[in-house]
């Protein structure tokens, strides 16, 4: 049997479209929200899969949940609700709807006033699932006697639940790789960094990583990682039988409308593979450094540094601490319509109009080193290195300074005293990188007390933070920083002239922020640990609580 959808010349076979189905499918290609050839490839997915077909365009990435759910809302007549705006943990503390009935049906209650409860329904228009939840509800709760069904994307349904009772172990009906969008879904809308799926003996817990700490955000059964790792194994084009060996690569995918670049590593451990996923916005706006945090001074002598013809500038920081932020903020400061600007980064987080970008995805094809021999034959006035690591790149970079270019790079070192050391172990010559490097830039980042409540906690923030800030030192070096450098870069003689100069250090610039009540000085000991009786004594702010 064959039947024709009023959809172009669209043939499905076999398989009817409900009515309701076909009217969605006509509302789509008329608000040009998917094309013809997108719903042929649907309609195809369904015979094999047998899933909604309402499912499958969401998985494809053709359209928004929360787009279709509004037009599934308008069809039906039934209102629509964005449950991100909702913290529903309150109403389960009062209101004892059973979480296994919530998940079995895709519901969940989001707003209750006196004797009316407004429930959020992935399918409110199911007869059987309103009725069973109905019935329960008048129940147990007599007091209630208005029951109001909203439609809900039913990823946030399930992530809303996953709130109320984050280390229940997640038995519901959906499928692995449903239970994997909901989480990628809602690190997005929480501005996850890093999402960690970590596998021990009994589950599979996965946390999220908010303004730098990680936070518990559910627990899944174990019988459910095989999949979701495949699937994302699958995703970032790596090899699915290999389980004894790290792997790493990336995926694109398109979430509430932003483009999000999502690189997976994976990792063997005792009880199966560990998997980290980065989450990077393509169309997150590139920041000045007065945004970003740094004081006037340091960015006004940032900015005279990258205006140099040549040099060399080092940004210093752990891990994490926003590094590669802070030089495609320098970057984007300069003109490259008059300036050639070249870079080597592992990997490439944004894309900056003008500049010439280089991914170096795997070290034994192209090296740093490899990948500035060849820049330097591109005719560059600047380049930036993503991280001198080892001797042949720090050699190809001075090599670079000294024939009159502009290269900026970072180190791992504790401050901005310990960059001319790590330099020369890293084998440079005292000599010519006294004449080379033109400035140095530490940089922590620490989180930012909630402007609402003050690090009381509130719906707004987490714990009583909300995002984060810089802290910074910086020095300029001139000809007695270079005699320095030239004997042999003495960390005392260094940070002597550097008080004598009256450059600014990290606790100077993360106290100004206490007092100004950004952040705390809890938070400035987590970051920075504590400070050192030196400083202790000869620093009185160091007193403000």
């Amino acid at each position: 049997m064959i039947i024709y959808i009023d959809i172009k010349n669209v043939l499905i076979l076999n398989k009817k479209l409900t009515y309701t189905e076909e009217q969605l499918m006509h509302i789509l290609v008329q608000r040009h929200l998917i094309t013809h050839d997108q719903i042929e490839v649907a309609l195809s997915d369904r015979l094999e899969t047998q899933h909604p077909i309402e499912q499958i365009i969401v998985d494809l990435g053709y359209i928004c949940p929360i787009i279709l759910q509004k037009l599934k809302s308008e069809i039906s007549g039934l209102p629509c609700v964005d449950l991100s705006r909702y913290q529903i943990t309150d109403i389960f503390s009062t209101f004892p709807l059973p979480l296994h009935l919530c998940l079995e049906y895709k519901a969940c209650p989001f707003q209750q006033d006196g004797e009316t409860l407004w429930v959020a329904m992935s399918d409110p228009e199911n007869i059987k699932s309103v009725d069973q939840i109905r019935h329960y509800i008048y129940q147990t709760q007599p007091h209630i006697s208005t029951l109001h069904f909203y439609h809900a994307d039913d990823r946030q349904i399930m992530m809303q639940l996953q709130t109320v009772s984050p280390e229940q172990r997640l038995t519901a009906s959906d499928s692995p790789l449903v239970l994997l969008e909901h989480i990628i879904e809602e690190a997005v809308r929480k501005s996850v960094s890093d999402i960690h799926f970590q596998p021990d003996q009994r589950d599979i817990t996965v946390r999220f990583r908010i303004d730098g700490l990680l936070k518990t955000a559910c627990v899944l059964h174990p019988s459910k990682w095989s999949q979701i790792l495949n699937r994302l194994k699958v995703c970032a084009n790596l090899d699915i039988a290999e389980t004894r060996r790290p792997q790493s690569g990336h995926f694109l995918k398109t979430i509430y409308a932003h483009d999000i670049d999502i690189r997976v590593s994976t990792h063997p451990t005792l009880y199966g593979e560990n998997a980290v996923l980065r989450l990077l916005d393509k169309a997150k706006r590139i920041l000045s450094l007065d945004e970003l945090g740094f004081p006037a001074v340091l960015a006004s002598n940032v900015r005279c540094m990258t205006k140099a013809p040549q040099g060399l500038i080092i940004l210093t920081g752990p891990t994490g601490a926003g590094k590669t932020t802070t030089l495609y903020a320098l970057l984007s400061a300069m003109n490259p319509e008059s300036r050639n600007m070249m870079t080597l980064e592992a990997p490439i987080e944004s894309v900056l109009p003008g500049i010439r970008q280089t991914e170096i995805r795997d070290h034994r094809q192209l090296t740093y080193a490899d990948g500035v021999r060849s820049l330097l034959r591109q005719d560059p006035d600047v380049i930036l290195i993503g991280e001198m690591r080892d001797e042949e790149t720090a050699r190809m970079a001075l090599r670079a300074v000294l024939t009159g270019h502009l290269v900026l790079s970072t180190l791992h070192t504790q401050d901005v005293l310990g960059v001319p050391g790590r330099l020369l172990d890293l084998g440079l010559s005292p000599v010519l990188l006294a004449g080379a490097l033109q400035g140095v830039i530490a940089q922590r980042l620490v989180r930012c007390l909630c402007q609402t409540c003050y690090g009381e906690g509130c719906t707004q923030c987490t714990e009583g933070f909300k995002g984060r800030t810089v802290i910074a030192e910086h020095l300029v070096f001139d000809d007695e920083f270079n005699d320095i450098i030239t004997n042999g870069g003495d960390r005392s003689a260094l940070s002597a002239l550097r008080k004598k100069r009256m450059f600014p250090t990290l606790w100077d610039h993360g106290l100004e922020l206490v007092e100004k009540r950004i952040t705390t000085r809890e938070e400035l000991i987590r970051v920075l640990g504590m400070p050192s009786p030196t400083i202790e004594s000869n620093d009185s702010a160091l007193s403000i609580p």
